[in-house]
Order: C-alpha cells, then structure tokens, then sequence
C-alpha cells in the first residue's frame, strides 16, 4: 500500500528527501497540503509541509494527514474523492474536513468508512461536514466518552447510511442536525442503529 505520509511540521522551504527504509533509495516531494472546513469556530490547517512518494495516488490507497487517515475512493482529475478512514487516537473535539488537498489536487470528502471512530476512547465531539454523502458500518460504536456529534450534512438517506452506521452510541450523546432534516434524521438514525435514548437537538 502506498502512503503519502504528510509530516505536522510547518516549513515552507522544505527540501526533496531521500527513503532507505527498504534498502534503496526514493525520491520524493515537498510540499504544502491544507485541509477546509466550514466550521467557523474551526482554524483549518493551511501549512503543513507533507513528503510524498513519486507515484501516483490511486483509488484504494491511503493518505496520512496529519494524524488522520483518507482512503481514495475517485482518483480521476474531474471527482477527485476520498473517504474518512481513520481519528486520531489523541483527538478529543474532531471536525471532518470538507476537503483534503495535496500538491495540485483537491480531493473531496464524501464518505466515511466502516469503523472510523470506532473504539476511540478520547473523542468527545464529532462533527460531520456537509460535503459527506454516505456513513459505514459502526463508525461510533464504542466511544464511550462521545457527547455530541454534529451533521451538517443534508445529504443522508436509507440508501446511503448503513445498517449499523449509529449502532453503539451512548445515550449520553446527543446529536445536532440541521433544522430541515431533524424529523427525517431521527426516523433514519433509528433505523440505522440508535438508541432511542439518544436525543437529538
């Protein structure tokens, strides 16, 4: 599997580097990558500088930002797409970015991935951008110290969101949706998993 492995070390002169991990040597890339959202309570990162391979990034493969994990899921130059794989362990307040760009491309993320969160025994808030189209299996299951997730998004429905998407939220969680969706959004999350005693706001 290839990485592009992006190092949270802010230097806008970085210099090409060299990889003899595996006995020979690689060239590489600098760069800068910045992450968007529309949180403006959120400062986006914009300077850090990333090391990537001299390869192509294709469907199927990881990106490393910063302490996260996106899985390309469209590597095309028109729908350039990635799904969130994987939170920080040490993050508390997590806010899934809007997009993710590295060197010319912007990489939209729509989707999150089977078990992204799940396990994660530090996160507390979860916020969930209005760029996401489609929510895996177990994603929240076993947060024990989750209190609130925020959708922004407007974009769920029966055929996107899993069948187990919401299953193992606390019933300490509660969940803010948008005003329009609130009705839906509760009958949905039900179904996909949640506890009745979850409340929503």
């Amino acid at each position: 599997m290839v990485y592009a492995t992006i190092i949270c070390e802010k230097d806008s002169a970085a210099s090409p580097t060299t990889d003899s991990s595996a006995g020979s040597a690689t060239t590489k890339t600098t760069g800068q990558v910045t992450t968007q959202t529309n949180n403006p309570t959120t400062t986006p990162v914009t300077s850090y500088t990333y090391v990537q391979e001299d390869e192509a990034i294709r469907a199927g493969e990881d990106i490393v930002v910063g302490h996260e994990v996106f899985v390309v899921l469209d590597d095309s130059k028109e729908k350039p797409t990635v799904a969130y794989k994987e939170a920080p362990v040490t993050g508390n307040s997590i806010v899934i970015p809007d997009t993710v760009t590295i060197g010319d491309t912007e990489y939209k993320v729509v989707s999150i991935a089977d078990g992204a969160f799940k396990g994660n025994k530090n996160v507390t808030s979860i916020t969930i951008p209005a760029s996401v189209n489609k929510i895996g299996n177990n994603v929240f299951k076993g947060c024990k110290k989750l209190k609130k997730i925020i959708v922004k998004t407007k974009k769920l429905n029966t055929k996107n969101v899993t069948k187990n998407a919401f299953k193992g939220i606390s019933k300490k969680t509660v969940i803010k949706v948008p005003k329009s969706k609130k009705k839906a959004y509760i009958k949905l999350f039900r179904k996909k998993g949640l506890s009745k005693k979850v409340k929503f706001k």
